[in-house]
């Protein structure tokens, strides 16, 4: 455990209402699911004892951006620096789906390192379906929070919202952030006035509006002093101003197309290249080319000048450039014009929209899928359908992405050209789907796919080209492979070490999976070692609100559980499924493995009335969410069956473990190591009814299952050689049974110890099969 600094947010119970309670439940969620170092973390949430709802939050030490720039006289060049740590954070928001709508000095804090953190997504508006319905506020609502000052138009008219609103307010905050002033002066003019200069008034150019400040605005340009004000209007004069201005249109189209172009810019600026805001004209082009080889030419001489110029234009009309430029332009295009899809797909869930009518999010997926079909560019329509086969993939909806990538695949083989870069993603993306929906063979053959495509993409990241690895290396557990598991999960780890640092998500997992596979080893002690790791990693990477913590809790729970820390294991299991309780909302396979995990340690504490209860709920909602013939729903109703076993419920539990075993077999999956679990559980309740016969039948089909499966001398190998030994000692062959008992004896010492109670157990059977 450790200690840190935080910030609580509280709403005043003055200022409680339904909106303001949607505004902090829609911030609460976003931020649950935003990891950037430029976003103020969200580290907990939920509801004081007097009812008061509450964030507590990353505590900043720092300054609004403004002032911090005031305070430190900070040079152009470092306010833009700052800047393009703005657009990071903002653009890292849209790659999720989300666009924050109130950025402003404000909402943007510094510290003192100089690093930027993003604030208030309260009324930042959630493209992801899962969340939109409960998290959005209306326009209306929206228009009654937002600062005037850095409105779009689109957002005062009450028009479509997308990201190129955030792009229209980044441009408000580089005005100020460079010249100290408001785009429109207008504080004590009526609202009315302000909203219709911001859709009409064409602001003052930056370099312009500096001469009439009453104050030397602090600027210094690159490797200068302190400036005059003549010699800040020349460095904001041209590409400054055109930049600032192309931002601030009052027609979206014709801003920015998305925020990384925006920022682009303004790095092309720094580095003396031609800027996107600018006119085409040769004589521009040939300025910066100069500027950027101002050495070199004047080390030429005037003589070569003539030379210098002609090789200018000729560079500046190579085709292979233009080409090149051209494809970049197509590429931002099809990146905004994908990110507009999404946003204009879940903007029709507003009731204001729909005659009051409020759409699903599967309906509003639908439609999604129908706009897909009107797409002509077939390039831009594979990305659509990868983005819509994502969204349904995080719904748990298999059958539809698998449908919708497969589909992507199509149109790639027969009217796209692709590298095998794009080539080995698609194909990691179907892997990934397969791999969820419970199909391990075809998983593997698409995963096998996605390898050779990246060995031969020449690609510079090991750990991406890994990635299917990590991935194979679960199905093999799944499938009791631990061995050839446990060495993919190593190689894993040795990737990610390369890459990545000690506290990141990417070691955080690596971490967990490997502790998982010492786990199946029986290797307990090395399992909680590496879990703890994992924990803390991904701790300090996400936080406490985090689906990846709640994995590793989840995790670290069925560790604890074989080292007998019973009541250790269930604090951690209810730490999981209270964070993924939070995380979603509806039904989930995730909510649906902390169920099980927590019923499981209540049951070791022999609570078992609401063991039944958490893994009723358990298996209902696999049911639901991902269909009855799913290996999740396999094991889970062994688990259930068990359950009842234990509180001498013996006919739900036959009922459970034939349920079981019926659909192990539907799925062609009979020699599984996963059918083995109800086998083994129709043993044990034939044993505890005293149907010997029975029990042996199903006792010795499941051994002779586990030890072709499993690796020698496994835990579950020996737990079922435990149990037939004491169903031929009760029977009376104690020749076998000593066979049986031996063997379980030998596993039990080695896996648990002397002193484990499971060990004591098979010690005394086996003395009793030697009498």
């Amino acid at each position: 455990e450790f200690d840190i600094e935080v910030a609580i947010k509280v709403i005043h119970r003055e200022q409680i209402n339904s909106e303001t309670l949607q505004r902090f439940q829609s911030e609460r969620q976003i931020l649950a699911n935003l990891n950037h170092p430029n976003i103020a973390r969200l580290i907990d949430g939920g509801t004081t004892d007097n009812g008061l709802p509450y964030l507590v939050m990353e505590y900043i030490e720092g300054e609004p951006i403004i002032d911090y720039c005031k305070s430190r006289k900070l040079n152009l060049k470092q306010r833009l620096g700052l800047f393009l740590q703005i657009c990071e954070a903002v653009n890292y928001a849209h790659q999720n789906l989300i666009v924050h709508r109130d950025i402003k000095p404000a909402n943007i804090m510094v510290t003192r390192d100089g690093n930027i953190k993003l604030l208030d997504f309260g009324v930042a508006k959630i493209l992801n379906p899962h969340e939109y319905s409960k998290s959005v506020a209306d326009t209306h609502i929206e228009m009654r929070i937002l600062t005037l000052e850095n409105a779009a138009p689109e957002q005062v008219l009450g028009e479509k919202i997308t990201t190129r609103t955030d792009v229209y307010a980044l441009g408000t905050l580089l005005y100020q952030l460079l010249t100290e002033e408001k785009i429109f002066n207008l504080e004590e003019q009526h609202r009315r006035t302000f909203e219709k200069a911001i859709c009409e008034q064409v602001p003052e150019k930056p370099s312009t509006i500096i001469s009439h400040t009453n104050s030397l605005v602090a600027v210094k340009v690159p490797e200068r002093s302190l400036v005059t004000l003549k010699t800040i209007q020349k460095t904001l004069k041209g590409d400054l101003d055109n930049i600032i201005l192309k931002s601030l249109q009052k027609k979206p189209e014709r801003r920015y197309q998305s925020v990384e172009q925006f920022s682009d810019d303004i790095k092309r600026y720094l580095n003396h290249y031609p800027v996107k805001a600018q006119p085409e004209k040769f004589s521009y082009r040939a300025k910066k080319y100069i500027r950027r080889h101002q050495l070199g030419i004047v080390f030429s001489g005037v003589l070569l000048g003539s030379l210098v110029l002609f090789i200018v234009m000729l560079t500046m009309k190579n085709s292979a450039i233009l080409e090149q430029k051209k494809t970049a332009e197509l590429e931002a295009s099809r990146a905004n014009e994908i990110a507009d899809f999404m946003v204009d797909i879940f903007s029709s869930s507003d009731p204001n929209e729909n005659a009051g009518k409020e759409k699903t999010s599967f309906e509003m997926l639908q439609e999604g899928k129908n706009k897909i079909n009107q797409v002509k560019d077939p390039q831009l329509k594979v990305k659509l359908l990868e983005t819509l086969a994502l969204v349904y993939q995080k719904l748990g909806q298999y059958p539809q992405a698998q449908k919708l990538i497969n589909e992507a695949i199509d149109i790639r083989k027969k009217q796209v050209s692709t590298s095998d870069t794009d080539w080995a993603r698609s194909y990691y993306r179907l892997g990934e789907i397969d791999f969820e929906s419970g199909d391990f063979d075809r998983a593997i053959k698409t995963f096998k796919k996605s390898l050779v495509y990246y060995k031969n993409s020449g690609l510079d990241d090991e750990y991406e080209k890994n990635s299917p690895n990590i991935i194979l290396a679960a199905i093999y557990s799944y499938q009791g492979k631990y061995l050839q598991a446990v060495e993919l999960d190593k190689n894993n780890l040795r990737i990610a070490l390369m890459k990545y640092s000690p506290n990141s998500v990417e070691i955080g997992e690596a971490y967990t999976n490997l502790g998982a596979e010492f786990r199946h080893l029986s290797q307990f002690e090395r399992s909680e070692k590496y879990l703890r790791l994992g924990l803390q990693s991904r701790l300090q990477a996400r936080g406490e609100i985090s689906l990846d913590t709640a994995h590793s809790y989840n995790q670290l729970a069925s560790t604890l559980d074989h080292q007998q820390k019973y009541q250790q294991a269930l604090d951690m299991a209810l730490k999981g499924l209270s964070i993924r309780q939070k995380i979603y909302k509806n039904g989930h396979v995730e909510i649906a493995a902390s169920l099980g995990n927590v019923a499981k340690m209540y049951a070791r504490l022999k609570t078992l009335d609401k063991a039944i209860h958490y893994k009723l709920e358990a298996v209902n909602m696999l049911k639901k969410v991902v269909g009855i013939k799913h290996y999740y729903v396999v094991g889970s109703l062994s688990s259930l069956g068990l359950m009842y076993l234990d509180n001498h419920q013996f006919t739900l539990s036959e009922a459970a473990f034939n349920e079981s075993i019926d659909i192990s077999q539907s799925m062609d999956d009979s020699d599984s190591p996963r059918i083995a679990y109800p086998l083994t559980g129709m043993g044990k309740l034939m044993l505890k009814t005293n149907q010997l016969e029975r029990a042996l039948t199903y006792l010795r089909q499941a051994f002779a299952i586990r030890t072709e499966k499993l690796p020698p001398g496994h835990r579950l190998t020996v737990t079922t050689a435990a149990f037939l030994g004491e169903a031929y000692l009760r029977k009376g062959d104690k020749t076998q049974a000593r066979q049986y008992l031996e063997q379980a004896l030998k596993g039990f010492t080695e896996i648990y110890g002397s002193n484990h109670e499971r060990t004591s157990k098979i010690s005394k059977l086996y003395e009793q099969s030697m009498i």
